[in-house]
């Protein structure tokens, strides 16, 4: 197994999920660093993919990553209905030192997020996820994407899109 970690996966989140040329995505600004766990230096490469970088609130909290564009359908559960491309939050999850990925704890600040999105993802390395996590995914409406070290990010639940309340925040994201 490799490592992963949770900058790694949100580039590799961030690429499959905005990869319309209309779509439009930022990374929290805890990404912009050069650095992560333990003073792990971050590939530059991977710190491009995530840019540009905002500190945006939806919900309670400051997802790992924001956009506005349309998705593939393969990652969602329905076709999406409507002319307003969907709103999308993204918390990651990687190895850390321990090794470990808190996938419960993602899944959990996903769904917290959907108050003001269209849809909340949840993207973790592949070889963490369990049939517990699947489950609750399910059952909070928030989709999981499993990614791998080499870039592949497969769809492993997929979320329905709903309605949202907007804030002014989340609105300047749509433009």
């Amino acid at each position: 197994m490799s490592a992963v970690p949770e900058p790694q996966v949100l580039a590799h989140a961030k690429r499959r999920l905005f990869a319309d040329e209309g779509s439009y995505a930022v990374a929290d600004t805890q990404f912009s660093t050069d650095t992560w766990l333990a003073n792990e230096p971050i590939d530059e490469a991977v710190i491009d993919a995530l840019a540009p970088f905002n500190h945006v609130q939806v919900g309670s909290g400051y997802p790992d990553l924001v956009g506005v564009g349309t998705v593939d359908e393969d990652l969602l559960a329905v076709e999406r209905l409507g002319d307003d491309p969907p709103l999308i939050v993204v918390e990651a999850k990687g190895h850390d030192q321990s090794g470990t990925v808190d996938v419960e704890r993602g899944i959990v600040q996903a769904h917290d997020r959907l108050g003001e999105a269209n849809a909340a993802y949840v993207a973790v390395p592949i070889s963490a996820i369990d049939g517990t996590d699947r489950t609750l995914c399910r059952e909070l409406n928030v989709g999981l994407l499993g990614v791998t070290a080499d870039g592949a990010v497969e769809p492993v639940e997929r979320p329905r899109i709903i309605g949202n309340r907007t804030t002014t925040e989340t609105s300047a994201i749509r433009f």
